[in-house]
């Protein structure tokens, strides 16, 4: 038996900035941006819908990280897709292009908005591009090797809040008894705890802390106090799952 370990990576914000572009070179090839978001539906297929950054190691029973590779990075499986295109299904191009129009209907919103991040602007250039130069474009496509997840997670919110009441479960300070079911769970490394969202029975939004992580779609009975009113959640804390 054993277990995974994954390894988190640089932030790919940190990259955006670039002061040129690389010229190209004479062993560039052109491919397009069907194929490029294909590649990126690929990886994500392979990696079980998982986004990784960095290659998952094997963790033997004594908690020791050996050099065995569980999985590799999206970002590997996605250069292999890009260069043996007969990886590629049917499926991953429509899942591809259904990611790209997700994401440019999005930037489009965001920027609209005013809320544009210097990674969505980076992003929205390469999801412009119809064609990728291989040498030239690498961080071009690096932007998207992410975001079929975005696109998955970004839908499946939607449809999560299609019904949701936006009044707060109680006022601040109250203690709360709650049946909610898991719609997100980002584990933090800087808290070592669990960030989680969820729905009550009630079809209204929580969101709390917890030192473990839970499902998405689990439904969990849960007792705590009310924090904060956020525009998007009720912040729970001192979370107890019963």
């Amino acid at each position: 038996m054993y277990r995974t370990h994954y390894r988190p990576g640089y932030n790919i914000t940190s990259q955006v900035t670039r002061s040129s572009k690389p010229r190209q070179k004479s062993d560039d090839l052109v491919i397009t941006a069907d194929v490029v978001w294909a590649a990126a539906a690929y990886a994500d297929r392979t990696n079980g819908g998982q986004y990784r950054k960095e290659p998952e190691y094997r963790v033997t029973e004594t908690n020791e990280i050996t050099r065995d590779i569980v999985r590799e990075a999206n970002k590997i499986y996605m250069w292999q897709a890009i260069r043996s295109q007969d990886l590629i299904t049917d499926e991953d191009l429509c899942t591809g292009q259904l990611a790209r129009d997700w994401v440019r209907k999005n930037l489009l919103i965001k920027s609209l908005k005013g809320n544009m991040s210097d990674f969505d602007n980076a992003l929205i250039h390469s999801v412009g591009m119809d064609e990728f130069m291989t040498g030239a474009d690498r961080y071009e496509i690096a932007l998207v090797t992410s975001q079929i997840r975005a696109w998955r997670e970004g839908t499946r919110m939607e449809s999560v809040l299609e019904d949701v009441d936006r009044a707060p479960v109680a006022d601040v300070g109250d203690k709360v008894s709650l049946n909610v079911q898991v719609v997100k769970a980002v584990f933090s490394t800087n808290f070592n705890v669990y960030f989680i969202t969820a729905k009550t029975d009630q079809n209204q939004m929580v969101f709390f802390s917890y030192r473990e992580g839970h499902d998405i779609g689990q439904w969990l009975t849960i007792r705590g106090t009310v924090k904060a009113h956020r525009p998007d959640a009720t912040q729970l804390n001192r979370v107890k799952v019963l």
